[in-house]
Formats: structure tokens, C-alpha cells, sequence
């Protein structure tokens, strides 16, 4: 359904006083155009340069993957990646793609203090243990459940378990 240009005041008038959702949409239409007016592209890039140099170092970070926790200490951002994938975020992309092209340019890559170096340092090796200890807690579960499996099967005899003898001697074969 195509939608009719509101050209006269008389027009907008009629609308508002036709129906609710026609108010709702002049409100609307109006709100959008006078953003468009108040922010053209020249504007958006020149806000968007600011941001980014007031934020260098934050912004390298982030980029690197990293995340400032309270307290200033710096980890690993497990969750790096989500912001910017919503329609907003992709349509501030493509209208800012070249003054961020100029700005990297131009970007000298921040030094961090040993205080923040040993801070990443030690975030590093948390996630690694963490990791690792979670890991090997899911093999030995699936190596005790596939033994488990095999010493079930040994016991079957059409269908059903022999005796309790058995099932011992196989428990005390297997430790």
C-alpha cells in the first residue's frame, strides 16, 4: 500500500481529526524528517569523529577483544562482538565507514601500564584454567560413561542381567 504525501497544512489537519493512527503517523512522519534535517551526514560523521577520538584507547581495546572491568582491571570480553548487529548499528556503519577509515589511519596504538598488562595477564590464565578444568571434567564423564556402557553390556543375557555374582566380579575386574 503506497502512502500519500501530506502536502498542506489543511491535509495534516483532516488527517489527525480522520483517526488516531492517522494522528499517530503524521507525529511520526513530522519526528522523522525533522531528525533528518537536524542531523544531515556531515553532522552524524563530524559526532562520530569525536566519539571515536575521545575513546582511542578504549575503542583498540575492545577491538582487541579485551573488556575494562570495575575497578579499571582489563579481561577478555567473552561476549565480544554483540553490539552493533542490529539494523541501527549496520546502517551507522555504512554512513560512517569513511571517516572510521580515516580515523584508524590515524591511530597509534595505546601502551597499557604493567598494572593493566599483569591484570590481562592473570584474566588470561583464569579463563585458561577455568577452561581447561571444565574440559576434562566433560571427557572423563563421557570415557566413565562409555565404561559404563561396556561393563552394562557384558552383563546382558537376553535382555536381562545374569546375577549379582557377576555384575560384582566384573566391578572388581574393571578397578
Amino acid at each position: 500500500m503506497a502512502t500519500k504525501r501530506i502536502d498542506t497544512k489543511e491535509e495534516a489537519q483532516k488527517l489527525k481529526q480522520a483517526s488516531p493512527a492517522g494522528m499517530t503517523y503524521l507525529v511520526v512522519t513530522e519526528t522523522v524528517e525533522e531528525w533528518k534535517r537536524n542531523n544531515p551526514p556531515e553532522a552524524i560523521k563530524q559526532k562520530a569523529l569525536r566519539v571515536l577520538e575521545t575513546n582511542t584507547n578504549e575503542i583498540v581495546a575492545k577491538l582487541l577483544g579485551f573488556k575494562q572491568e570495575y575497578g579499571g582491571r582489563w579481561e577478555l570480553d567473552h561476549c565480544n562482538g554483540r553490539s552493533g548487529n542490529s539494523p541501527v548499528g549496520v546502517l551507522i556503519a555504512q554512513l560512517h565507514k569513511e571517516a572510521v577509515d580515516e580515523w584508524v589511519k590515524k591511530v597509534v596504538m595505546p601502551t597499557f601500564s604493567p598494572k593493566d598488562l599483569d591484570s590481562i595477564q592473570k584474566g588470561m590464565k583464569s579463563d585458561f584454567d577455568y577452561q581447561f578444568k571444565s574440559r576434562f571434567r566433560q571427557l572423563v564423564l563421557a570415557h566413565a560413561e562409555q565404561e559404563a556402557q561396556r561393563a552394562f553390556d557384558q552383563l546382558k543375557v537376553t535382555g536381562i542381567l545374569n546375577n549379582m555374582d557377576e555384575l560384582t566380579k566384573l566391578i572388581e575386574q574393571t578397578d
